[in-house]
């Protein structure tokens, strides 16, 4: 199944992302996790090489804020 770049759009920029994810005791944790993680980045870090492990379709990197020389995306 193809899915549609709009979909994945649509997807994060509506806020269901962040919804799905951090619903919950649990997602309350991760959603700080993730903000102390992502802290010390911004869109002016750069990356020689940046690896997304479980890419699927590559949907993420239209969102991805840093740059990078060489992105490498995998998958089962």
């Amino acid at each position: 199944m193809e899915l549609d770049a709009d979909c994945f759009d649509c997807y994060y920029q509506t806020g269901n992302y962040e919804t799905d994810l951090y619903s919950g005791t649990s997602g309350l944790v991760m959603k700080r996790l993730h903000a102390l993680m992502e802290a010390p980045f911004s869109s002016r870090n750069r990356f020689p090489l940046t690896v997304e492990v479980g890419a699927g379709s590559g949907g993420h990197i239209r969102h991805v804020r840093h740059e990078y020389d060489r992105y490498i995306m995998t998958d089962i």
